[in-house]
């Protein structure tokens, strides 16, 4: 039989292994879409398109404190790149297969920004994005 301390002390860690990976889950969202870290140059970000070679969607990280940038390609070819802010309380939306859904109050949009389902009224902030023609895409802040 355990004693009360050990059960305690199970009972901490496995308290302490919850809360970090919910952590996780809400700063990181879906964790199958691949997240890297751009090269910065004044007010662009640049990525190599090979980064979509797995996947067609990848999440930008901009630095601790600012909210990732979420890059979808189409099947033709094009990009969006859109701020990974809910415009009605500011909560970072997940990425989904189908969809980016904020986890606050249920607010839903699609890969190009448009409200699906509010709360939101306003569709995410987005960038344009550019190729450089050496294989890069440049994300312009």
């Amino acid at each position: 039989m355990e004693s009360r301390r050990e059960f305690m002390k199970t009972i901490s860690a496995a308290g302490v292994v919850t809360v970090c990976g919910g952590l996780s889950v809400v700063f990181s969202g879906c964790s199958t879409v691949p997240r890297i870290t751009p090269e910065k140059r004044e007010n662009e970000l640049i990525l190599s398109q090979d980064a979509f070679i797995e996947s067609n969607m990848i999440v930008v990280d901009q630095g601790l404190l600012k909210p990732p940038i979420f890059v979808h390609k189409t099947d033709a070819g094009d990009y969006s790149a859109l701020l990974l802010s809910c415009t009605h309380k500011g909560c970072r939306p997940r990425v989904y297969q189908y969809s980016l859904d904020c986890p606050c109050h249920g607010s839903q949009f699609d890969f190009r920004g448009n409200v699906l389902e509010g709360p939101a009224e306003r569709n995410l902030k987005s960038y344009p994005v550019s190729q450089d023609g050496s294989g890069n895409l440049l994300i312009r802040l």
